[in-house]
């Protein structure tokens, strides 16, 4: 543990790599791209780095408040990489999509990790692990309080039936933000 929000084990140090990869992919992918736009390439790599840093900070998460500031840091980065060639309609457009579903769906993450804390008094992952063997399963604030942590994440992750985003987006969002938001967003999460 290197504080009680961060764990760094085997499986993070993996995942952080992944993590760097895709980073290291995408930065690679977007040189080329970029040679077409006369200003502000430096911004781009700055998105891409603070996106990073969230999917490192997610993927080493032992905490429910760590694992929310990591998916936020991974995905305000992305809000302004999805609208990165602002001038195209297309690409504003799947921005300001991104923007106001991943806002709400981040809101019904942070109501759930709220309902998991008010019925075990806890956010750690070792703690709600216990909490969960002791027969607390069955409670039915902490069964609303998963539900809504998975429509949250569900929704990160593209999963069905929460993934009606997803087609817009990568369509509306530059070749290499497409690429980073497929891979890197997903394996930190």
């Amino acid at each position: 543990d290197v504080t009680p929000l961060m764990r760094v084990d085997g499986f993070a140090m993996l995942y952080t790599g992944l993590v760097l990869l895709a980073s290291l992919a995408t930065c690679t992918f977007a040189y080329p791209w970029l040679e077409g736009y006369n200003d502000n390439k430096d911004e781009f790599y700055l998105l891409v780095l603070i996106a990073a840093l969230g999917g490192i900070l997610l993927a080493n998460a032992n905490h429910l408040a760590s694992l929310f500031l990591g998916i936020e840091l991974i995905s305000l980065p992305l809000f302004g990489l999805v609208g990165y060639a602002f001038r195209q309609k297309r690409s504003l457009e799947a921005s300001i999509k991104y923007t106001i579903l991943s806002a709400a769906a981040s809101s019904f993450l942070l109501f759930g990790m709220a309902l998991v804390y008010a019925q075990s008094g806890d956010l750690s992952f070792v703690a709600l692990g216990k909490n969960l063997g002791d027969g607390m399963l069955n409670e039915p604030l902490l069964l609303a309080g998963f539900g809504l942590m998975i429509v949250g994440l569900g929704f990160k992750l593209s999963l069905v039936p929460f993934h009606l985003w997803t087609p817009d987006v990568y369509q509306g969002a530059p070749a290499p933000v497409s690429t980073f938001l497929a891979t890197a967003s997903k394996i930190a999460i």
